[in-house]
């Protein structure tokens, strides 16, 4: 009987197979197979769907800018859209099926950048055309929020790796997408585009609408949901565009939701070249279809590096295209198909937690101070009727300024308990809940869990990483901590207390709960305190997988003290002055680090 290691490897090597490289006039981007399993004896690609972002046409004059100015109508001139094919492995794809790859010679419009290198001896190029191209409205209202908050860059997107100068987004800098150029109007257009392309298209056969749409309806109950936050996933991709490197798997798991549950973030790192990859379940019994498709890389924003990814569910996705088929097809006097349910398929991530998860979003919470925010988590109740104490860094807080605590919908002002001096090697504050409110009872404690982290051990990190002041002032937002999973991948005995992990911490997860997962639910193996830098000023580079927390056994002893008594004299136990430790902290040296 297989291992689950081998079963797992085994699955990665069959999500690798189903990945796709997608290229046109110099742009390239990866893409998501949509009928027939290139796993199969006999798998042909001839009249094969492949969905893929309409990014993948940005910067190729295929729009007519006229008309597709604002937020009305796409209009693509396409006669003007380049060649298109598409790289696959070959695995058992019988030879006379796979039509030629395009010679370098052959004309296409917008084919000016470079010639394609030739590919390797198990990779195959096949012709492609696009059928259909359609424009999901709800991603298209959600992008204004989307691009003021997350900035994303029209340099994430889809270039061809062919030159290094290509891709500025490897390089610490940023282009608002939100300004009013032409270009970034054009992105604003691409980004809630879609393209469905058929591979290796007979000349003869003209395709309609009808059996495209015959097609997605008959995929739409084999597409799984998107999973619950915390779930295993994987992406299947090109990165960088590189045909060399088609089939590279990269693991994560889903880490919330933004834009109201219209996008999902995943902590899978993925490069530019991956728009349009599939993300698969590793919990699911199979792996032919993703969950979810690569909307874009965040790679930059705030001023440092980000490791999450956006997503879309697919299931929603193609949802929404069969509806807008189905409105054609009427528009142009067609007989209506059988109509679809009123609304789409539930958003699985929105349902429930995984198990591992279970009741953070009452027990992990936003700080706000002033100007600042960070994380919290809730470690225990003071007296009667059971004031929530909560756990987070020194440096979220500005001394002499109000503090409030958010979770979910609500939020209630709290008071510094105790924080630690400016420079101290153990950065922690405690803070207490004082309002006389009911809704104090919803907050629930997690305990701290004070048994040695192992190296390898898998953890995971709870935060507010991606708040923002315009977030924070929409009404209807419900707060929810993003997570990431990653490894502990070193803890040091001494009076220290340092874990090292490698998840997934950008600036707002300080003072989140480091968690172990359990079978009930997890507990706190340390706090997050800060990442890694290198450099300062405009040059500083932060690691976000290269983090630390400070070990719960530093914490534990003061703060039950304090839980029993009341005594805040307990707390000042929290205090260290070893020149020692201060050093660990500082990873000095070398003196070029810093935290």
């Amino acid at each position: 009987m297989p291992s689950l290691a081998d079963s797992k490897r085994s699955k990665l090597d069959a999500v690798g197979r189903h990945a796709l490289l997608v290229r046109c006039g110099g742009r390239s981007c990866s893409g998501v197979l949509l009928d027939g399993d290139p796993d199969g004896l006999d798998w042909r690609p001839d009249g094969a769907l492949v969905l893929v972002p309409g990014m993948l046409l940005h910067g190729l004059g295929v729009l007519d800018s006229n008309k597709s100015a604002g937020g009305g109508k796409i209009v693509i001139r396409r006669r003007a859209i380049p060649a298109l094919s598409v790289v696959l492995r070959r695995g058992s794809i019988k030879p006379r099926a796979v039509s030629p790859p395009l010679s370098a010679g052959e004309p296409s419009v917008g084919a000016g950048l470079s010639t394609p290198p030739p590919l390797e001896d198990d990779l195959a190029e096949v012709q492609a055309r696009v059928l259909v191209a359609w424009r999901w409205p709800k991603l298209a209202a959600a992008l204004p929020q989307v691009l003021a908050e997350l900035r994303l860059s029209s340099d994430t997107v889809g270039l061809e790796s062919s030159a290094a100068e290509q891709w500025p987004s490897l390089q610490p800098t940023i282009r608002d997408a939100s300004t009013c150029d032409d270009s970034s109007r054009e992105v604003r257009a691409l980004l809630s585009m879609f393209l469905l392309l058929q591979l290796q298209p007979v000349p003869e056969q003209r395709a309609g609408l009808g059996p495209v749409t015959d097609t997605l309806r008959r995929l739409l109950p084999r597409v799984p949901g998107v999973p619950p936050r915390g779930a295993a996933v994987c992406t299947a991709s090109a990165p960088l565009g590189a045909p060399g490197l088609l089939g590279a798997v990269c693991q994560g798991v889903v880490s919330g939701a933004a834009a109201g549950g219209v996008l999902t973030l995943t902590d899978a790192r993925v490069t530019p070249g991956c728009e349009g990859a599939g993300v698969y379940n590793l919990a699911a019994a199979a792996a032919a279809l993703p969950c979810a498709v690569v909307l874009s890389p965040l790679t930059w924003w705030r001023g440092e590096a980000v490791g999450f990814t956006l997503c879309l569910g697919l299931r929603r996705l193609l949802f929404d295209a069969v509806l807008q088929l189905e409105l054609r097809a009427r528009a142009a006097g067609r007989r209506p198909r059988p109509a679809l349910p009123p609304t789409a398929p539930a958003f699985d991530g929105d349902a429930t937690d995984d198990v591992d998860l279970y009741g953070i979003d009452n027990s992990v919470v936003l700080v706000r101070c002033a100007h600042m925010w960070g994380s919290g988590v809730v470690v225990g109740k003071m007296g009667n009727p059971g004031r929530p104490v909560i756990l987070t860094c020194a440096h979220v807080l500005v001394e002499d300024r109000g503090v409030t605590v958010c979770w979910g919908e609500h939020s209630l002002p709290a008071v510094v308990v105790w924080r630690s001096a400016d420079g101290e090697p153990f950065d922690v504050a405690v803070l207490e809940i004082v309002a006389d409110n009911p809704l104090v009872h919803e907050l629930r404690p997690l305990t701290l869990d004070c048994r040695p982290p192992r190296v390898g051990e898998p953890v995971i990190a709870a935060g507010f990483p991606l708040f923002s002041e315009r977030s924070a002032a929409d009404p209807g937002r419900v707060l929810r901590p993003l997570v990431s999973r990653g490894e502990v991948s070193g803890w040091w005995t001494s009076a220290s207390s340092q874990i090292l992990t490698t998840c997934n911490v950008q600036s707002g997860a300080s003072g989140g709960p480091l968690l172990r997962p359990g079978p009930d639910k997890p507990t706190v193996v340390g706090v997050l305190v800060c990442n890694a830098q290198v450099g300062s000023g405009k040059d500083a580079v932060v690691y976000p997988h290269v983090n630390f927390a400070l070990w719960a056994d530093a914490i534990e002893g003061p703060v039950n003290s304090y839980l029993k008594s009341g005594d805040k004299e307990h707390l000042t136990q929290l205090q260290c002055k070893s020149k020692a430790v201060h050093r660990q902290w500082k990873l000095q040296p070398p003196s070029m680090c810093k935290l």
